[in-house]
């Protein structure tokens, strides 16, 4: 059973916000099992997103995809997560190159972002990590598993955690 916007989220905080999701011609929205994102939730797909099964997302979840989000099985967000796998405009250099290339962000398997997060484009979360309250998640941590990662811009704090639901 998927949900999208059908829940108010924690403490009904989510109640009376407007869900939009805005699927571009060509994109995928790809869910690979049960999933439930409460309601607040903006979605803007141009690219690839994939959910794993037994994803849950608080209220507030935005997504802004061009190229590939993915998240593993059973993940769980808190409110006011934002993944944005690109710059939302084009950046060019002095001589008219392109730099703002949009980069996969991949979540791996129970994994807990807790809330207000922000993961821009090119960062990863190995499997069983929890990212802590208020994280900039800028880079790959996908080779670091069972590990606490927080702060601004993120880093390793405490390394073989395990949490649960």
């Amino acid at each position: 059973m998927i949900h999208i916007g059908m829940f108010d989220g924690s403490f009904d905080c989510g109640r009376n916000i407007r869900t939009t999701l805005q699927l571009q011609k060509g994109s995928k929205l790809i869910f690979n099992g049960r999933a439930a994102i409460a309601r607040g939730a903006v979605i803007n797909n141009a690219g690839v997103i994939e959910f794993g099964n037994n994803f849950s997302s608080n209220f507030g979840l935005f997504i802004s995809c061009s190229k590939r989000i993915a998240f593993g099985n059973s993940c769980l967000l808190g409110w006011n997560n934002h993944f944005l796998d690109n710059n939302g405009h084009v950046i060019f250099d002095s001589i008219g190159n392109i730099t703002s290339v949009p980069k996969e962000i991949n979540i791996g398997n129970n994994v807990w972002i807790t809330s207000e997060t922000h993961f821009l484009s090119g960062s990863a979360i190995g499997d069983g990590c929890v990212v802590g309250y208020k994280s900039f998640v800028l880079r790959d941590f996908s080779n670091i598993e069972k590990c606490l990662i927080a702060g601004s811009p993120s880093k390793v704090l405490r390394e073989n955690i395990m949490w649960k639901k």
